[in-house]
């Protein structure tokens, strides 16, 4: 073997092997391994980490990945194997993915840990699209999209969902106050929600139609299709005169409208002189937002 040192070659002809690097220190067994255009580190008698004639870093292995994801390939011969990125916990892990040297191109998807908060962010087109919160819920910045696989469609797209309550205003009526809350849940735009009217004041005047605010806008009419919805209530001493009432919100309105359900007649409005104290009605319906 011959050792050739000078300023331009520097230590050449001295490959080595795992168990007696050329380059090493006190510790016979642990140094840099030369070898046909590689690179490798050793430890204990044993090949660490190698960079390959390709630049590819190999850590615990000396067969690099698939094609298209093997610059680093990590392996663990037996049991669990990974990689730990660790920062204070005040501060950010991050993973970022770069198609550009500057800029926004520099983080045009990324991984990101935030300790300070413990959620788990993920980024695309440079911008945040979903949040997984240290509760384990999961926001979605654009909504998700359901039974269309991987391409995106509009009609396909679950945008908005929400559950809360609100205090509707009966023209006429005064509702019991232990009542006065009503529920809804809006998944997409449609509206589902319901409560119980228990009357406690009435202006008893007939022209005042029954009528009531719903939580959110419905939508307008589109080409040969009506958005009129229609839900259904159950009456407590309220006079019907024998006819069902339905509620009745028509197209771009913010009102809930209750009539009497009559076979081959016009639909009567629930006045308020149909209602008195004390009677009541409970009444649930779905609807199509704006």
């Amino acid at each position: 073997m011959t050792i050739t040192i000078d300023g331009t070659t520097g230590i050449a002809s001295v490959d080595g092997s795992a168990g007696s690097p050329s380059v090493r220190g006190s510790d016979a067994n642990s140094g840099i391994v030369y070898g046909s255009d590689t690179v490798a580190v050793s430890t204990a008698g044993s090949e660490r980490v190698r960079v390959d004639s390709s630049g590819r870093l190999l850590i615990g292995t000396t067969t690099e990945g698939s094609g298209g994801a093997d610059e680093l390939t990590i392996n663990t011969a037996s049991g669990h194997g990974g990689m730990t990125i660790r920062t204070a916990d005040d501060s950010n892990g991050n993973i970022w993915f770069s198609d550009g040297t500057s800029g926004a191109a520099e983080y045009a998807g990324w991984l990101q840990y935030s300790h300070a908060s413990n959620n788990l962010n993920i980024g695309v087109n440079s911008v945040e699209k979903i949040r997984i919160h240290t509760d384990g819920t999961t926001s979605f910045d654009s909504g998700i999209g359901l039974g269309n696989a991987l391409t995106y469609a509009a009609s396909n797209t679950l945008d908005d969902y929400e559950e809360g309550s609100w205090t509707p205003t009966f023209n006429g009526l005064g509702n019991y106050y232990a009542y006065a809350v009503w529920r809804y849940t809006k998944i997409g735009n449609l509206v589902q929600f319901g409560g119980r009217l228990v009357c406690t004041s009435t202006t008893n005047s007939g022209s005042d139609d029954v009528t009531f605010n719903i939580p959110f806008p419905s939508a307008a009419n589109i080409t040969n299709s009506l958005n009129d919805a229609v839900g259904i209530a159950m009456t407590l001493n309220i006079n019907t005169n024998g006819d069902g009432i339905v509620g009745h919100v028509p197209a771009n309105s913010s009102t809930c409208y209750l009539n009497k359900t009559q076979d081959n007649a016009t639909w009567d409005n629930l006045t308020t002189d149909d209602v008195s104290i004390d009677d009541q009605l409970i009444f649930s319906m779905t609807y199509r937002a704006a």
